[in-house]
């Protein structure tokens, strides 16, 4: 038997007695389809928390998937999880509960300052981006006999706008187009609307901002079954006002008054995540919360100037691209 002690868990993950089976197995991940239909993710320690995670204590050189493969039968008891073969048994007793709702506190926090901030953060995306060779090998991939990055930042772009606006049958649309679109285990689509959702989140306090953010979340509701199950469970977790710990730590950086993290330290962490997922999640950041900002010159100057760098870049690499073939 494989014992091991979990440290964290998400709200998510429910203490009773039920079953399911393993769904997918990775180096640092083991994710598990419950009888009911949900994803609950078994995390190496050194992996940040999420709504439906357990993180674990495992040994340095730990691989899921030279233990676990799809299909094994999973236990779930209050305070333990087993895998059926090979008797690989979590206890859960000690671990802590981790909450992943996004708490931001706005006060003291200036036009000035927070414009600053965006702009800073939207700075070290671009640097990040342009060092990162994910992009030209994930995000150049053609799909239907075309690019498919700068139809997504098309997207982003009028889904932006239309938030601003609240022009609702726009936002349904651009919704429709992006999620599961894209390459990748997770869609570019769906880690951005996961991303927008978060920025989205940090700025709608109020009764009539709090009616935007429910919208989006209905939209969500109505059309996620066009994407696939890993993606599909993590945007459930945003509708249900759930994020992973990349995200609320960046989200908390970048905009929490009270925060002492570091939003350069975060922003890394975030981009870094997988091969794209975590850049098109940060640029779903940047977009939802200019999308809900009230000041009007961070949307009309910086974040059109964000995306107008983006897209320049890209057509520039591709342009070289033609040019030495």
């Amino acid at each position: 038997m494989k014992y091991f002690k979990a440290e964290t868990f998400g709200q998510r993950v429910v203490k009773s007695t039920y079953t399911g089976n393993v769904h997918s197995v990775f180096t640092a991940a083991c994710n598990i389809q419950t009888f009911k239909g949900e994803l609950v993710t078994l995390l190496n320690q050194t992996k940040p928390d999420q709504p439906g995670g357990i993180r674990v204590a495992v040994p340095e050189d730990f691989s899921f998937s030279d233990w676990v493969k799809s299909s094994d039968h999973v236990f779930f008891q209050p305070g333990y999880v087993q895998i059926e073969e090979p008797n690989f048994f979590i206890d859960m007793r000690q671990a802590a509960m981790w909450d992943g709702r996004l708490k931001i506190h706005l006060t003291d926090y200036s036009t000035r300052r927070l414009i600053h901030q965006w702009e800073a953060s939207a700075g070290l995306y671009l640097s990040l981006v342009h060092k990162n060779s994910s992009s030209s090998k994930e995000y150049k991939t053609i799909l239907s006999g075309e690019y498919f990055l700068p139809k997504l930042y098309t997207l982003a772009i009028k889904l932006t706008a239309a938030t601003k606006k609240h022009d609702w049958k726009v936002i349904d649309r651009t919704i429709c187009s992006l999620i599961g679109f894209g390459p990748g285990l997770t869609p570019w689509g769906d880690d951005f609307l996961c991303g927008f959702m978060a920025g989205l989140e940090s700025f709608c306090h109020s009764g009539d901002e709090k009616k935007i953010l429910e919208y989006f979340r209905n939209v969500l509701f109505h059309n996620i079954k066009a994407t696939g199950d890993i993606s599909r469970s993590a945007l459930n977790d945003v509708i249900n006002g759930q994020h992973s710990r990349s995200v609320t730590d960046t989200c908390r950086a970048l905009f929490d008054s009270t925060s002492t993290l570091d939003f350069s330290t975060e922003a890394k962490n975030l981009i870094g995540t997988g091969n794209t997922s975590g850049e098109a999640t940060y640029l779903g950041i940047l977009s939802g919360s200019a999308a809900a900002i009230k000041y009007g010159l961070l949307y009309k100057k910086n974040y059109k100037q964000l995306m107008s760098a983006l897209t320049k870049k890209f057509s520039l690499e591709i342009g070289q691209r033609v040019h030495s073939a």
